[in-house]
């Protein structure tokens, strides 16, 4: 805390070199505290906590015109929870910690470039003065800087995630709003866009929670319909992710339809769960289908190693302190809850998982709402799942399982996910039933596109 105060008191005084000098030991020592971490309450204690000595120093090395590596250092935060699950290194001293932390490997990103002709990555950073935005792909890395506080900026997007969250918000409202974010979050990097690319979407924090599908450019089309997007935790996380193949109907599929409920928590029994878990497993040659009763934590653990596609219709919990999705307890109390949560998913050995779709309310978001340690999906992306599909919002049972039903449809017949995602969702965009953001941008794709 030291060193991070002292760092962001010299930022502040716009001395940007002598704000790097106390803020790199202040990283050796979160880097330090990193490889201690043994449960999710001290990890989401560490990522509050070090957070601010990461931001200021990206931004000081934003202000001394070193772009690039403002870029890695930033990449090197985000891929902070890989390091607690995969590095397999000896505790450092704090003394050797603190004169030879582990830091940024530039050849990391200069040897991911020239992988990207076919996407462009858009990462953002809300630092201690202002947004960062980096575009970058195989044509090279390009930085924009604006130098507002993000407060009106968070401010915004709280209300238009809102909006889009409510099927009885007013449009008009909404568009307004989408039409002020994009103006903030794609225009000043617009240039660097092209049609054929997947937009690659790196953000952290509040930024993570906007809903950049439903952002709306000034010829009123609306950011989903110009590319598809995917959602990605960093280079560290997509380095580590597997790439087995297109997914098919051939492959082994677990598809869960959990009718759990909670009556402390709210969560009423779903009607519709039987039905969507029956839709989908018709699409599979050999599903393996766990409903009602069946599916139970215990069950569920134990058919998911062998499972090339998981599919989950049901409740998820993300309440503070507690997120995962709710299953049948089996034999527990009946007062108990039974979740699958993100420190159940990563003991268990998920390298067969090319997809796992989940279709319950905001399986994006971990018990801190928003996307951290703890996120369903961010365990399964970090255990290498390369695709997975998860809502933002508390969905509609009846329209979820529409979007579900056509977006296997796509996939099945060869198209990528990302794709899949954005053609299912143009098509609810254009019926009027269905056109308000609520319906078709509650689902967003993850992982690779």
């Amino acid at each position: 805390m030291f060193y991070s105060t002292l760092g962001e008191l010299e930022l502040g005084r716009h001395r940007e070199a002598e704000a790097e000098q106390a803020l790199r030991p202040a990283l050796a020592l979160a880097e330090q505290n990193l490889a201690s971490l043994r449960s999710e309450a001290e990890r989401t204690s560490w990522s509050k906590d070090a957070a601010p000595a990461y931001l200021a120093l990206i931004e000081a090395e934003l202000g001394q015109g070193r772009s690039q590596e403002a870029l890695e250092t930033y990449e090197w935060y985000l891929g902070a929870p890989q390091r607690v699950a995969t590095d397999p290194r000896p505790r450092r001293s704090a003394y050797r910690t603190m004169t030879n932390p582990p830091m940024p490997d530039p050849s990391r990103l200069a040897s991911r470039l020239p992988l990207l002709a076919k996407k462009t990555v858009l990462a953002y950073a809300a630092l201690p003065d202002g947004l960062a935005i980096w575009v970058y792909d195989n044509r090279g890395v390009n930085a924009r800087w604006i130098p507002k506080p993000a407060e009106d900026l968070q401010e915004l997007a709280a209300r238009l995630y809102d909006l889009s969250s409510d099927p009885k918000s007013e449009l008009s409202a909404l568009r307004r709003d989408a039409r002020s974010l994009y103006a903030a979050l794609i225009a000043p990097v617009e240039p660097w866009l092209t049609p054929q690319r997947t937009l690659v979407i790196e953000a952290e924090g509040w930024l993570s929670r906007v809903p950049f599908e439903a952002l709306l450019d000034s010829n009123d089309r609306y950011l989903i319909e110009r590319a598809p997007i995917v959602h990605s935790l960093g280079q560290d996380s997509d380095a580590r992710s597997r790439n087995d193949g297109p997914v098919s109907a051939d492959l082994p599929a677990l598809i869960v339809g959990s009718a759990a409920s909670s009556q402390a928590e709210e969560l009423v029994p779903l009607p519709d769960v039987a039905r969507e878990a029956d839709a989908v497993a018709s699409q599979f040659k050999s599903p393996r289908i766990l409903k009602g009763g069946e599916a139970t934590l215990a069950a569920v653990k134990n058919e998911l190693p062998a499972a090339a596609i998981f599919h989950f219709a049901g409740h998820s919990l993300a309440t503070p302190g507690r997120a995962g999705l709710l299953l049948e307890n089996g034999e527990a109390r009946a007062d108990t809850l039974s979740l699958l949560d993100a420190d159940t998913l990563r003991r268990l050995n998920l390298r067969n998982m090319r997809m796992a779709v989940l279709s319950a309310c905001s399986t994006e978001s971990g018990s801190g709402g928003s996307g951290g340690f703890d996120s369903i999906a961010e365990a399964l992306l970090r255990a290498g799942v390369p695709h997975v599909v998860a809502s933002r919002w508390a969905v509609d049972s009846v329209e979820a399982h529409e979007f579900v039903d056509d977006f296997y449809r796509n996939t099945l017949s060869g198209q990528p996910v990302s794709d899949s995602v954005r053609l299912t969702s143009q098509r609810m965009l254009a019926n009027p039933r269905t056109s308000h953001p609520y319906y078709w941008s509650a689902f967003a794709a993850y992982g690779q596109p």
